[in-house]
């Protein structure tokens, strides 16, 4: 059985004002009563005409969005935020996932800040957490300056340069003679390299005319406090060693106030620099000359 084609000519004003309708994102129900004919006539003329409406249904969830967000469906909300599911959700409350989802969008929460990807959000946080610790721990860093340290190391090998010369294996080849000779080591890694990378001697780092970490005097364990950059030439001083005073200091009794001379060869010429309160002032002063003179 076929269906009667309507009236082009008649039913032209009722036809544009059902496309009008359509395009309004009405239902049938609503164009029929705008246009003023059945609603059976007014699906006659969206067969004929192509005419789509809405489904009641999508009209429901526009004039439900519509309304402001009860203490329920903001309930639901901070719990999906918290983590929780949709499928959780919903068994708690007794209704479906995609029930659920329909009543938290009219919250305005985004799908990427709660649920599953909430959820993932928390694992990471937590792994990372962990793993901060351990390398806490075990390096006195976190996981990024670790991996920081490990990079620069790569490059440096890339560049030619052997592991032992970069920063996590020069700290763990100084660590190891150190306790081949049985001295106390207390240094972390992040530590040992913030002695290094505070100095700016780290590339000039070596035996011969290069610098090294000394302790002072010759005496105790590496840890904070008692070490200090200096030259190969100054760590190997067995002057150093007897008076307990960093190279190129010498003690001077007959000046109460500054009993501490810095004294430094240049030129195979031997120059005074000074005298000052403090062995470490005066190193200082000692390591700026020789240096200076390079």
């Amino acid at each position: 059985m076929t269906r009667r084609p309507y009236n082009a000519t008649k039913g032209a004003p009722t036809l544009a004002r059902l496309r009008e309708a359509s395009e309004a994102g009405l239902t049938i129900y609503e164009a029929a009563e705008r246009a003023r004919i059945k609603v059976s006539t007014a699906r006659g003329y969206s067969y004929e005409h192509g005419i789509i409406f809405p489904r009641i249904e999508k009209l429901k969830l526009r004039i439900e969005s519509e309304k402001p967000a009860t203490d329920r469906e903001r309930a639901m909300a901070a719990l999906y935020q918290s983590g929780m599911t949709l499928e959780e959700i919903g068994t708690q409350y007794g209704i479906t996932r995609e029930r659920v989802r329909q009543l938290i969008s009219r919250v305005g929460i985004p799908r990427s800040n709660g649920g599953q990807s909430k959820k993932a959000e928390q694992k990471r946080a937590r792994i990372i957490s962990e793993k901060n610790q351990i390398s806490l721990a075990e390096r006195g860093c976190t996981q990024d300056e670790w991996r920081m340290l490990r990079d620069m190391g790569r490059q440096m090998m890339k560049d030619g340069a052997t592991r032992s010369r970069t920063p996590i294996g020069a700290f763990a080849c100084q660590r190891k003679h150190a306790r081949r000779r049985k001295i106390e080591w207390k240094l972390t890694l992040w530590q040992w390299w913030c002695i290094w990378r505070d100095s700016g001697k780290f590339e000039h780092r070596g035996r011969g005319s290069g610098y090294c970490m000394c302790r002072r005097g010759d005496q105790g364990g590496y840890e904070l406090g008692n070490v200090f950059i200096g030259t190969a030439r100054q760590n190997s001083s067995d002057g150093n060693k007897k008076s307990n005073l960093p190279m190129g200091v010498h003690a001077d009794p007959r000046n109460k106030k500054k009993p501490f001379k810095a004294q430094a060869r240049i030129n195979g010429e031997l120059q005074c620099l000074g005298s000052f309160e403090s062995p470490w002032l005066a190193h200082a002063a000692y390591l700026s000359a020789i240096e200076a003179a390079r």
